[in-house]
Order: C-alpha cells, then sequence, then structure tokens
C-alpha cells in the first residue's frame, strides 16, 4: 500500500523509473522469483513424476510366478485343497519335465533349500514325511521322462532338512525308487564337518558338486579338502557327472 500511496499523484516518468527498480536483471534473481511463487508446484509435480515413474517401473519388471505352491505347513491341510495342490504340481512337473526332456536334460537337482525347510514349531516327523510324499510324487513324474531326480543335501544354514550324505542315503532307501538317486556335494560337506569317509558308506551317488570351502569359491589352486573329496571318489570308482558350483573373480 505505501508504494501505491508514493505513486498516487506521480507523473508517468515517475511511475516507470519506480518500475524499473524492481525489474529482473540476472538469471539468478528470475529464478528466486520463480521459486518463491511456485516452489510448491514444482514439488508437487517432481512427486508425481516419479511416483508414476515408479509405478510403470513396477509393472514392467514385476515377475509373476507361475505356481505359487506350499508343500510344508504346520496346519492340516483340508483335503479338498490337498488334492487341488497336488493336481497343481502335477500339471506343472509334466510342463517341466517335458521341457527338459526335450533339451536333452537327465537329471535335475533337488536342493532348494527354503523350500524344503520346516518352519519353527512344526513336528520334524510330519515335516518329514510331506518331503518323503513330495520326494515320491516328484520321482514318479520324472520317471515318465527317462529324468533322474537327486537329492542334494545342504547345510544347515541353508536347510534344516537332510544335511548330509548319510541322511540324503536313508531318504533314498525310504524312497526306493530308480529315478530318485543321491548327490554329494564337496562345499556342503566341508560346511558341515561331515565325514568323507561318509562316501565310501553310501558309494552309490549319480551326481557330485564341487567347490572350495572359502568363499564358496571355484577351485583355482591345489585345496585339501578336494583331495579328500576326489580320493572318496576314487575309491567308489565314480565316473559320471561333477558340477562345479563356485564363484571366481579370474577365469585366465
Amino acid at each position: 500500500m505505501a508504494r501505491e500511496r508514493y505513486l498516487l499523484h506521480a507523473g508517468e516518468e515517475e511511475i516507470n523509473r519506480a518500475g524499473a527498480e524492481i525489474t529482473l536483471k540476472t538469471k539468478k534473481d528470475k529464478w528466486n522469483n520463480f521459486w518463491f511463487y511456485h516452489k510448491t508446484h514444482v514439488i508437487v509435480a517432481a512427486i508425481a513424476v516419479l511416483f508414476v515413474a515408479y509405478m510403470v517401473y513396477d509393472m514392467v519388471t514385476k515377475v509373476h510366478p507361475d505356481y505359487n505352491i506350499a508343500i510344508l505347513t504346520s496346519q492340516t491341510i483340508p483335503s479338498d485343497l490337498s488334492d487341488q495342490l497336488a493336481e497343481e504340481m502335477e500339471k506343472y512337473l509334466h510342463g517341466v519335465f517335458s521341457r527338459i526332456q526335450k533339451l536333452g536334460g537327465t537329471i535335475v537337482v533337488f536342493g532348494s533349500g527354503k523350500c524344503r525347510s520346516f518352519p519353527e514349531g512344526m513336528d520334524f516327523d510330519e515335516a518329514f514325511r510331506q518331503l518323503v510324499d513330495s520326494f515320491r510324487l516328484v520321482g514318479k513324474i520324472a520317471a515318465e521322462y527317462g529324468i533322474t531326480i537327486v537329492i542334494e543335501p545342504l547345510n544347515r544354514a541353508e536347510s534344516n532338512l537332510i544335511n548330509s550324505v548319510a541322511e540324503g542315503a536313508l531318504l533314498r532307501a525310504i524312497l526306493d525308487m530308480p529315478s530318485v538317486q543321491l548327490l554329494a556335494d564337496g562345499y556342503h560337506m566341508f560346511l558341515e564337518d561331515e565325514k568323507l569317509s561318509d562316501i565310501s558308506r553310501v558309494r552309490k551317488l549319480a551326481h557330485t558338486h564341487i567347490a572350495i570351502r572359502e568363499g564358496r569359491g571355484y577351485p583355482l589352486a591345489e585345496d585339501e579338502d578336494l583331495k579328500g573329496f576326489f580320493a572318496q571318489l576314487k575309491a567308489i570308482g565314480y565316473e559320471d557327472r561333477i558340477s562345479i558350483e563356485g564363484s571366481t573373480k579370474d577365469f585366465d
């Protein structure tokens, strides 16, 4: 109001001169003026753009699994739901094994530590029975496609079921299915401090994995653990496959 009273009786020259005093001459002045009057609009618009970008990214990159199937549970499953799960599982397995067969694959490793682990508070016997039932179903369908399922014992940090070659051999014996055999993984045996002589004790292996104990690395130098592992494989006359499940930063 002070400015308007001051200019009330002023002439055109004086009015123009007074207006010239508030002219924004530099880029910084213009930006400060713009930001003072429009900062709220800019912030709201930026948030809206980021939100839309996130939604688009989420829709484009989201992975949709073919099936969500629970295998181990501490609760009783209603019979109708159990039948439905079995049907979905069979459908899925037929699809997977038919593709593997077409690709010429003959061995499928059943590791899946999290999937086969049972929750805290669940009865061990019940968890083991469910695991046996799952293996029976998988082994039965695998046999139709000439595929062998190999049980992979895992260290306790990755699963709380089947943590040694000896335990895997017992599961194989219970199943008594030609299509379900046993795998020995040197890395897991090393972590569990399992006796390598257990390989000679169970004898029959269909597949093996190796990696050095330290960092689950690729064996690039002589390793005492692996020497012992190979000695046991030689003792049982093992002549089948060995897969290296290890990482390395040096491929030379």
